[in-house]
């Protein structure tokens, strides 16, 4: 495994999903930013320079965050040293975003889930042992969504 992440997959360019790509490129990380087509990924950039508050630090960041489409970058996967799955919150579109990447990952990719409420447990069903290994949750709160405390 990596002792640093030099860069990272994001794979939905939807509200949290971009917005990982943002706070990414605000501490320097490049991304490649996942979506159904490239447009859509674009468009996940494109907001993060819209929204208030502001995620990006500099509107110029967004050069660290590279647009693209499952159909047709699937194999850049292998550049990333971490790949955060922030798509819709269903287990089974999560399932068949996981089979569908699994053949890119290399041995040390770690793989995480920005789900809020899925059990691990029921995630990890779908990868292989040594991927089960390097899975772990990463959660974080998008604008709008409030955390209701401890």
């Amino acid at each position: 495994m990596a002792d640093n992440i030099q860069k990272v997959a994001v794979l939905g360019a939807g509200v949290m999903g971009a917005q990982i790509a943002g706070h990414l490129a605000n501490a320097g990380i490049p991304s490649l930013l996942f979506d159904i087509s490239a447009e859509l990924a674009d468009k996940g950039v494109q907001v993060l320079t819209k929204l208030k508050p502001a995620p990006l630090y500099k509107p110029q960041n967004t050069r660290l965050i590279t647009p693209c489409s499952y159909a047709d970058d699937l194999a850049r996967l292998g550049e990333a040293d971490w790949v955060v799955e922030a798509v819709a919150e269903s287990l089974d579109i999560k399932h068949k975003v996981y089979e569908q990447i699994t053949p890119h990952l290399t041995a040390d990719t770690i793989l995480s889930s920005n789900t809020s409420g899925l059990p691990l447990a029921d995630l990890v069903t779908v990868l292989p042992a040594d991927l089960q290994r390097r899975f772990l949750i990463t959660h974080a709160a998008s604008h709008g969504e409030r955390s209701e405390g401890w």
